[in-house]
C-alpha cells in the first residue's frame, strides 16, 4: 500500500513539473517579440522568393569598386601607393589629431579608467594618453635619423589574432561611466584575421602600429600583426580567388585546438572573416607532420602568424567541417541573408568592436562580408568623403509620415539597412502593422524608461524610443539597399507566393467578367496599377476563368488564380391561353392545336419540352407542344396543366416552369 501511495505521489509531482512549468528564467524577448520570431525561418516564409538571387557577383563587386574609388569611405589598399612620407609631420599629425579626439571626449564626459577611478583633470588625462602618441614615428627611423625629417615607406601587414583598431596606443580606457567598463568611446573597429593592413608608423614604446585598415585608420597592438618581407608577399596572405576562401557564417567559430601548434589553435574568427583554404596538394603530405594529426572531418586553412621578431609567416590550422562556414560566398538571398543574421542574436554588444563583438553598424558589415560585399565602417557608409554623393542605393525617408515610412519599407526585401542618426538595423519583415528589425543595440527607451540593452536583439520600431520620445520608426530618416550601386533598377519582391485573397466566383451577364484581388506581400497590400496588373483569360462564358497577376514597380513575377463563372438563371417566361374548339367538328375527328396558339414563350433559354400533368384524357400534349382534342370530346371547359421546359445552354441553367390552358369546347 505504502509503494502505491509513493508511486501516486511521484507522479502527481511528474505532472506538476509538466503542467506547471520550469521554475527557471527563460530568455527574454523585446515587446511584441515571440520566441518563434528568433528563428530564421519564421521570416523566411513570409518572403514570397526567399531563394532568388538578389543580387549577383556583378552587382556585388560594382558596388566594392565604388566603395574604395577615388573619394569612397573605403580604402583601396590592394592598390595602396608605397610613397614616402615625411615621418615628423606624421608625428606631428597624430599628436593633434589625437588631442582633438581626447578634448571632445572629455567635453562629452569621458573622464574614467577602467576601474572606474575619475581623472583629476582633462589635462592628466591627456598626459598619460599623449605619453604614447608623443614621438610615436618609426624607431629605426628616428634611429638613423634623429632630427626625423627622413621619409620612409610603408610597411605591409596583416592581422594574426583577432583584436580591435584604437584612437590611441595605450592599454588605458576612456569611459564615461565609473560602472561601465564595457563602453570605451577609443575604441574604432574589430580586425579579424587576415585583414590587410598599411602600417605607417610605432608607438614610442613599440607596443602599437598606426595602421590603415580597408575601413579606418588607428592603433593597434603590435603582438596582433605580422609585418610582411614586401608588398608580393602581403598580397599572398589575403588575395585568393573566392573557391579558395574559406568564409565563417556563425558569429564566430575557433580553430581546433592543438599542444602541438598552440600558434594555430584556438584562434577565434568571427562572422565574416575570410580564410585561404589549402590546396590538397600543399597539406596532404604534411598535415600529420606539422600538426600531429590528420585532416579528416576538417578543412585545411593557412592561418597567418606572427614570429618571433615580428615578421609573418603562415602555417596549417584546421576547422571543423560541422562549422557555420561557406567555401566561398554563399549566394546573396533573402534566405541566406537572414539565416546568418541570426547567428549574431543574443551576441553581447561591443563598442567599435570591443570583447570581440559588434556595434551596429559592425555587425552590418559582418553580415554582407559573409557575401563578399565589403562595406564601410561607419553608418554613414554611403556617401562619398569628397562631394557626398550617395554610392548605394538609397531611400529618402526623411519627413515622410510614419504610415509612408511603413509603406515604403515593406516594399523593400528583407535585408534592407534602415537607419537614423546614431544606429543602424536590418529589416526582417513585418507582422500586422509592425516592422520588425534586428541590431545589435547599446540602449533604448521602453516605455519612457531607458534600458541597457548591450545586445544583438530583435525589436519592432514602435515598441521602442529614443531619447525625445519619439519612435525608432519617426526617428528614420533612410533605408538603404547595400549590394545595389544608388543608379540600379529598384529591387523587386517576388509576389510568387504572395498571399491572395477577395477572388469571388461570378455568374454569367454575356460580359466580362472581373476581380478585385487583395494582394499581400512581406505585410502589404498592393496597390493594382501601381504594384500590380491583372489580365484574364476565358472571363466571359460560364466555366472556369483564370486572372494573371503581374509585379511591376517594386514586384516581380506573376500569380494565376482562377475562378468560377457559374451559368445564369434562364428567363423563360410562358403563360397558357385559351383555346376554342368546336364541337361540329370534333365529333368528326381529332382536332390539332399548334403550340404557338396554346402556350406563349418568351425569352427562353435552351431547347424546350412540354408535358402534360393534368386535365382530360382526351386532350394531349406531344413534346414538342403540340395539342391535341380527340373527337367525341363533350361540350365543355377544360383546364389542361403543362410543365414547359428551357433545357438551357452552357451560360444558362434549366427551368421549368407550369402552365394551365383553358380549352373550351362549345
Amino acid at each position: 500500500m505504502l509503494r502505491k501511495i509513493t508511486r501516486m505521489m511521484a507522479c502527481v509531482v511528474i505532472a506538476l513539473l509538466f503542467t506547471a512549468g520550469p521554475a527557471f528564467a527563460a530568455s527574454q524577448y523585446m515587446p511584441k517579440v515571440t520566441k518563434e520570431m528568433n528563428r530564421a525561418d519564421y521570416w523566411i516564409q513570409k518572403t514570397g522568393d526567399p531563394d532568388g538571387i538578389l543580387a549577383e557577383r556583378s552587382d556585388v563587386d560594382a558596388v566594392n569598386q565604388v566603395l574604395v574609388g577615388r573619394g569612397g569611405p573605403s580604402y583601396d589598399l590592394a592598390n595602396w601607393s608605397a610613397d614616402s612620407f615625411n615621418a615628423t609631420k606624421f608625428s606631428e599629425d597624430l599628436v593633434d589629431s589625437a588631442n582633438e579626439a581626447l578634448a571632445y571626449y572629455y567635453s562629452s564626459g569621458c573622464h574614467y579608467d577602467q576601474q572606474g577611478h575619475e581623472y583629476d583633470s582633462y589635462e592628466e588625462w591627456k598626459t598619460l594618453y599623449q605619453s604614447a602618441v608623443d614621438n610615436s614615428v618609426d624607431p629605426d627611423v628616428a634611429a638613423a635619423n634623429p632630427d626625423q625629417t627622413l621619409t620612409k615607406d610603408y610597411r605591409y601587414a596583416v592581422v594574426t589574432t583577432r583584436t580591435t583598431l584604437q584612437g590611441v596606443p595605450s592599454e588605458l580606457h576612456f569611459l564615461d561611466d565609473a560602472k561601465d567598463p564595457d563602453f570605451d568611446y577609443l575604441y574604432h573597429t574589430m580586425l579579424k584575421v587576415n585583414e590587410p593592413l598599411v602600417v605607417m608608423t610605432t608607438s614610442s614604446d613599440r607596443k602599437f602600429y598606426y595602421v590603415r585598415s580597408s575601413a579606418i585608420s588607428g592603433w593597434v597592438r603590435a603582438d596582433c600583426i605580422a609585418i610582411c618581407a614586401d608588398k608580393d608577399e602581403w598580397w599572398d596572405a589575403w588575395r585568393y580567388p573566392e573557391e579558395e576562401t574559406l568564409v565563417v557564417l556563425d558569429d564566430k567559430i575557433y580553430t581546433e585546438d592543438s599542444n602541438y601548434v598552440p600558434e594555430v589553435a584556438g584562434r577565434k574568427l568571427p562572422m565574416g572573416s575570410c580564410l585561404h583554404l589549402a590546396a590538397e596538394d600543399e597539406w596532404k603530405s604534411k598535415i600529420i607532420e606539422e600538426m600531429n594529426r590528420s585532416a579528416h572531418n576538417n578543412y585545411v586553412i593557412w592561418m597567418p602568424v606572427r614570429k618571433e621578431d615580428g615578421s609573418y609567416t603562415k602555417k596549417l590550422a584546421l576547422v571543423g567541417e560541422n562549422r557555420k562556414v561557406s567555401v566561398g560566398y554563399p549566394d546573396l538571398t533573402i534566405s541566406n541573408v537572414l539565416t546568418v543574421a541570426m547567428n549574431q542574436l543574443g551576441d553581447a554588444y561591443g563598442w567599435g568592436g570591443m570583447m570581440g563583438s559588434e556595434d551596429c553598424s559592425g555587425y552590418i558589415r559582418d553580415l554582407y562580408r559573409c557575401f563578399g560585399l565589403d562595406l564601410a565602417r561607419s553608418t554613414d557608409r554611403n556617401k562619398r568623403w569628397d562631394n557626398k554623393e550617395m554610392i548605394i542605393k538609397v531611400y529618402d525617408l526623411e519627413g515622410k509620415t510614419d504610415a509612408e515610412k511603413r509603406d515604403m519599407i515593406r516594399k523593400l526585401p528583407p535585408g534592407t539597412v534602415l537607419t537614423f542618426d546614431g544606429h543602424e538595423m536590418l529589416y526582417l519583415g513585418s507582422e500586422g502593422a509592425d516592422i520588425y528589425v534586428i541590431s545589435s543595440i547599446s540602449r533604448c527607451y521602453l516605455d519612457g524608461k531607458l534600458h541597457r540593452i548591450r545586445n544583438c536583439v530583435i525589436n519592432t520600431l514602435d515598441d521602442v524610443t529614443r531619447t525625445d520620445g519619439r519612435t525608432w520608426l519617426n526617428h528614420l530618416n533612410r533605408a538603404a539597399v547595400p549590394y545595389y550601386l544608388a543608379g540600379h533598377a529598384d529591387p523587386q519582391l517576388s509576389i510568387v507566393k504572395a498571399k491572395v485573397s477577395g477572388i469571388a466566383g461570378r455568374v454569367y451577364t454575356g460580359k466580362a467578367r472581373t476581380q478585385k484581388p487583395v494582394v499581400t506581400v512581406a505585410g502589404r497590400t498592393l496597390i493594382s496599377g501601381e504594384d500590380y496588373t491583372v489580365t484574364y483569360k476565358n472571363n466571359t462564358n460560364a466555366g472556369t476563368a483564370g486572372l494573371t497577376i503581374k509585379g511591376t514597380g517594386f514586384y516581380r513575377g506573376s500569380v494565376g488564380k482562377t475562378f468560377k463563372i457559374t451559368k445564369a438563371a434562364n428567363t423563360l417566361q410562358a403563360k397558357g391561353k385559351t383555346v376554342n374548339l368546336k364541337y361540329s367538328t370534333l365529333k368528326k375527328k381529332n382536332l390539332t392545336v399548334k403550340r404557338l396558339a396554346a402556350i406563349q414563350i418568351s425569352k427562353a433559354k435552351g431547347k424546350l419540352t412540354y408535358k402534360k400533368l393534368k386535365g382530360n384524357k382526351k386532350i394531349t400534349v406531344a413534346k414538342s407542344g403540340t395539342m391535341t382534342a380527340k373527337k367525341d370530346l363533350k361540350k365543355n371547359t377544360y383546364s389542361v396543366r403543362v410543365k414547359v421546359t428551357a433545357a438551357g445552354n452552357s451560360n444558362y441553367k434549366s427551368l421549368s416552369k407550369t402552365v394551365t390552358i383553358k380549352v373550351k369546347v362549345r
